[in-house]
Formats: structure tokens, sequence, C-alpha cells
């Protein structure tokens, strides 16, 4: 037997749903049902093609019917814009709430087909993501819960591999545990962390997580996720400044909301480098809007020769630009670090040159802000000329863009003919 329709409407009277088909084909077998084709048109006027086979087609239509139906379906669509098609699954109206949850009808499709589905679109916006060559198989371990296998899709020039399962037995939440990995083009990373005032350029990533809560709130779900993220030759530019940072290697573990920071290493033009690690708690303050937290840090700088002309030109966004003005850029970046981060540094550099003027070895500091305008260094330590071994400690005030003020204490020792 075979059965055709055309424009007509699959409804469920209870909680008024109705989804529209536009063609259904299906061949009837010895209680095998072939749905060769059922095509599906969403409001935007995109569609879904649905095919497959149901086995034990009476116990669908005819709930006491004893034997278990199992199926298989394929979903395919060009294009599929998510809110669009939550519409149609949740029987929503303009204005209105929806009438089903999107887990009321999983959990319908379950009890009526026990299917095993793959799905295939060419294009889906989710969220605020564009996504293309999404392909996922799909299939139900119980009525509250689905298994997500192999699942794939590109996102810019990135690609992104998922496997777990969704939990769908809360009316009011879809929660996701799956293991995650991502690689492409560093510019995609600010697609999925949402960030607006750190913009990554140039570069590639390789991101590898565990993520763990409502598919809903995809920004808490990375910044919450036990993940690790590596990011090779690019760099970062910073808005509110106008100024682009050069990143070698960014390597990164990220846990409990906290970021241990296993290096971050950038180039100066001399070809000096910087080595950065530490720690970061908070994290979701740095990626949400939302977020009534802090961030913290606490920090290792580490460079085995630093000039500092050379290290305050990285700060300046002209690189023409003369000696004040690179240092009154340092010192809005110092306090863009002051309002983002509050961190606590230590400072180990094997060969420090200052403006001509200091040239010394083993320098050594504990540097925080007393507040936005003050810097306190603490511990300072360094060899001068070979000979003479020099402690401070200091408070720096930065706030003036032209001059640094600094009140000091000093203890030297050395050779007594140093003073001659």
């Amino acid at each position: 037997m075979s059965i055709n329709i055309h424009n007509s409407s699959l409804v469920k009277p209870k909680g008024d749903l109705h989804i529209p088909i536009k063609h259904m084909s299906l061949d009837i077998n010895n209680n095998i049902a072939s749905l060769q084709k059922l095509e599906i048109e969403l409001p935007s006027k995109d569609k879904i093609d649905i095919t497959g086979e149901i086995h034990n087609l009476t116990s669908v239509i005819l709930p006491e019917t004893k034997k278990i139906v199992h199926s298989d379906f394929k979903i395919h669509s060009k294009k599929l814009v998510w809110d669009d098609f939550l519409t149609i699954i949740q029987a929503t109206k303009t204005n209105k709430k929806p009438k089903h949850s999107l887990q009321e009808s999983l959990k319908d499709i379950y009890t009526k087909f026990n299917p095993r589905i793959k799905i295939d679109i060419e294009e889906l916006d989710y969220k605020s993501l564009a996504i293309k060559r999404f392909k996922s198989g799909m299939r139900y371990n119980d009525i509250s819960s689905l298994y997500l296998d192999n699942t794939s899709f590109d996102f810019g020039s990135g690609n992104v591999l998922l496997s777990g399962h969704l939990n769908i037995d809360q009316p009011k939440v879809v929660k996701i545990e799956a293991q995650v990995q991502a690689q492409g083009a560093t510019d995609n990373l600010n697609a999925i962390f949402k960030t607006k005032d750190f913009l990554f350029k140039k570069g590639t990533f390789d991101l590898k997580a565990q993520v763990s809560g409502d598919v809903k709130h995809i920004d808490k779900l990375l910044a919450q996720a036990n993940s690790t993220l590596l990011i090779k030759d690019a760099s970062v530019f910073i808005k509110s400044k106008q100024l682009t940072m050069p990143i070698e290697v960014l390597d990164v573990v990220m846990q409990d909301n906290n970021a241990l920071l296993n290096t971050l290493q950038i180039e100066l033009a001399s070809g000096d480098e910087i080595d950065f690690s530490g720690k970061l708690e908070n994290i979701e303050a740095l990626l949400s809007d939302t977020s009534q937290k802090q961030v913290s840090s606490n920090l290792k700088i580490h460079s085995k020769k630093l000039v500092w002309d050379d290290f305050t030109t990285l700060f300046n966004k002209d690189k023409n630009a003369s000696k004040n003005t690179s240092k009154k850029a340092l010192k809005e970046i110092l306090g863009s670090l002051y309002t983002s981060f509050k961190p606590r540094v230590e400072v180990a550099i094997e060969h420090f040159e200052y403006d001509d003027v200091i040239n010394v070895q083993d320098f050594k500091t504990g540097i925080h802000f007393k507040d936005i305008e003050n810097l306190k260094l603490e511990e300072t330590s360094f060899v001068y000329d070979k000979h003479n071994f020099v402690k401070l400690s200091a408070i720096a005030n930065i706030s003036d863009p032209k001059a640094t003020f600094i009140n000091a204490s000093l203890n030297v020792k050395g050779l007594p003919e140093q003073f001659n």
C-alpha cells in the first residue's frame, strides 16, 4: 500500500500542535512503513526532508498493540534557523509562550517511534553561531536521555567534533554532557566566547573540552567547561585601546571557572621573548557580560633578555611614535589590566636594560596594584655591574602619562671601589 499526501498537516489536538506537511510519500508492507519522503516547510520557507523506516507500524496506530516499535530516520535540510524550527515543534504563536517544550516533543518522538536518527543540515543558524555541514547520529537511551554520536560541524574556518548525551528530563533545561574537540582560525573563538574587548586575530587554535550544562547558555557552558586551549602564531586586538598584541604561543587549561596559564609567549620586535604563566580565577566574568564576579590573577613573567624601550613599544599602536607616547600607552594598558584581571605578578628577567642607563642581571620583583594609580614593588633585587647586589621596595605612581613618581627604599651591597 502506498500513501501520498500533499499540503496537509500532522496534528496533535492536545496542545494545538500542527506540523505543516508539504509532501509525504509512504509505502507500507508487512507492518513496515517505508517513508520515501516527508517534506516539512518552515515559516521561512526553508524545508526539512525526512526519509526512513518504521517497524511494527500497527503499534504506532494502535497503542494497545504490544509489539515494540523501532525506526530509522534520516533528516536533511539545506538551511535551518533553530528558532524558526522551534516555532513548529513548540506550537509557538506570535507573542505567546510555547505550548510544547522541546523536551516534550522529543519524548513524544521516543514514545511513538523509538528512532535512531541521522541528521545532515547544510546550514544551521543556532543562537549567534552560523554553522555549516552539521552532521550527527542521535539515538535514545530511554525517554529522558539521548546519545549524540559522531556529531561534527564547521563554523567559519573552524571545525567541531562532539560526542555525548542530552538529558531532557527537566521541563525547562536541556542538559548536555559531551566531549568536544574544535580547531581552526583564532577569529572563530570570538564567536564562541563572545568576547567584546579582546578579539583574536590570525593564527590557529586547538580546543578540547568536557562541557556540562544547559545548551541554551553556550557562554556559561564554555566558561565552566574543563578544557585545554592551544593557540599559535596569533594576535589579540584590544578594542578599547586600538592595540594589537602578538602571541607566539598560548597554552591554557580551564577548569571549574578558573584558568591555568601554562604558557603565554610574546615575541618582541628584537626577537627577545617574554613568557607568562599563572592562574586566573572566575574567568566567566571575562566571557559573560552578565557575570557579577571579579577576575583575579597570579602571574609569573620570565625573559632571558628585556630591553625596556623594546618592551614599551609593544604597547603602542603607532610603531613610529615617541618614547613618551609608548610609555603613556603602557600606563593605559596597566590600568586595563588592573580593571580586568586584578593581577599579582612575579617577574624574573635574566638581563634587563633600561634607557641606556641601567644594565642589570638577575632582575626579580613582585608587583601588585594598591589601586588603579599605584603599583607596589616588593622584594625587588638585581645585580648591577657584576659586583653590586641591590635590594629595594617601592611604590610607583602611574597616574601621570608623562612621568612616573617612585617612593623607594634601597639597599646596596658591593665593593667599596664602586663608589669611586
